[in-house]
């Protein structure tokens, strides 16, 4: 099975979608097996590999308009106000602790004065060496930067801040707030010295600028999980979709969109047989359905009006972009100039329509703002073969010569 569905499978077979309380999980777990599918391999064994990488660092997205806690490093924090803040570690060292650096230094005393700078280990004992300057330098900086980590966590709270600090005698910290809560004589005053606690202020509910949403979020009790195989139906009542022989229209469709598509790629008549090669070498056309397309394009090319948009004095675009008015984008299947002259022809697969001819006086209006004096409009309904002019003219009707044909002659 592909691995987003085997997902769906299990979930069914162990009835996952009814454990109240974890669907939230559950349904963001889907959800990452989708992107990982749509972006890396279907593969089971490669997927469990990249889950057991990321597993622990992923986590559920949730709105913050829903009344929960969130649970974020002080790093994340940065730049964030929230109405009450927990502290429950604060307790980090002042140094670098177990995480300790790898320092480059120079000195200038031998036996290392030609060595350049050369790495040693962040460690005390540096202050016994050469290189003390580096040791005391690196020091400073660590304990700026973990008291500046301090100030951000302090300072998050709107309402209330609740820390814990365990004082284990250990130089972090947390032991240097209770020194300074103890020492401060403006602080003495809150320092409960039985229960190792400092308080000030009064809780208080918290007022909200802006109303909070109304409306009640709805709780997934159950999810529902299903095989798209039991959902998907084969309709088989289609009206000649499942006949043998193909019927006269679906056969003019399917030999108006190969005329179609020999036109728009078509600048000259004398291409014609050329473009027809090879879209039968690209596979666009059968080589049973190639006689039936020669003989129908032959016989469209010898109407004289036909022939003229495909003729050598013409500067030919084919597939011309088009920015409209109103911000859209369209495309001119076919656009011949010569100096302020210019001719539209639009190649249409499908049934006669009011809209074609506005379209195509859309187009006509946009190069008469792009300074083309005479433009004339033509739309070529390649299924039945009729020329319609634009603004409406006189119209060309196709006319069967017997009921095999397509009937491409005017």
């Amino acid at each position: 099975m592909p691995l987003y569905e085997l997902t769906e499978s299990l979930i069914e077979l162990f009835s996952l979608g009814k454990v109240i309380g974890e669907l939230g999980y559950l349904q963001s777990f889907q959800d990452l097996v989708l992107e990982f599918t749509n972006r890396e391999r279907n593969d089971i064994g490669v997927f469990l590999e990249w889950w057991e990488e990321i597993k622990s660092k992923k986590s559920i997205q949730v709105s913050g308009e829903v009344d929960a806690v969130q649970i974020l490093t002080v790093h994340k924090s940065k730049g964030l106000q929230f109405k009450y803040v927990i502290i429950p570690f604060c307790s980090w060292e002042l140094d670098h602790g177990n995480r300790t650096p790898n320092l480059w230094v120079k000195a200038e005393e031998a036996p290392f004065d030609q060595a350049g700078y050369i790495p040693v280990k962040y460690s005390s004992i540096l202050d016994e060496t050469l290189f003390a300057e580096y040791y005391k330098e690196e020091r400073s900086r660590s304990y700026l930067d973990n008291l500046n980590l301090l100030y951000v966590a302090l300072t998050r709270a709107e309402h209330g801040l609740i820390v814990m600090a365990p004082n284990a005698g250990k130089k972090n910290v947390g032991s240097l707030l209770i020194d300074g809560l103890q020492q401060a004589i403006e602080l003495q005053a809150g320092w409960n010295k039985a229960t190792q606690s400092w308080h000030a202020g009064e809780w208080t509910a918290a007022i909200e600028k802006k109303p909070r949403l109304t409306s009640v979020p709805i709780e997934l009790t159950t999810y529902a999980s299903t095989s798209w195989r039991e959902q998907l139906v084969i309709r088989q009542t289609a009206k000649g979709y499942f006949q043998k022989e193909e019927s006269e229209t679906f056969e003019k469709v399917r030999y108006g969109i190969h005329i179609h598509t020999i036109l728009s790629k078509l600048k000259y008549k004398e291409e014609w047989q050329q473009v027809l090669e090879r879209l039968v070498h690209e596979g666009l056309i059968s080589i049973e359905e190639k006689p039936r397309v020669f003989e129908l394009l032959e016989e469209l090319l010898t109407n004289p009006l036909i022939a003229l948009w495909f003729s050598e004095p013409w500067n030919v675009r084919t597939e011309v972009p088009l920015i409209l008015p109103g911000g859209g984008d369209n495309r001119i299947d076919r656009l011949l100039t010569d100096g302020k002259k210019a001719v539209i022809i639009d190649f249409k697969t499908g049934e006669p329509a009011k809209a074609d001819q506005h379209q195509v006086l859309e187009y006509i209006n946009i190069l008469h703002q792009m300074h083309f004096t005479e433009v004339e409009g033509y739309l070529l309904y390649t299924k039945t073969g009729d020329v319609v002019s634009v603004p409406p003219g006189k119209i060309s009707r196709s006319k069967k010569k017997d009921d095999k044909q397509l009937g491409l002659e005017f």
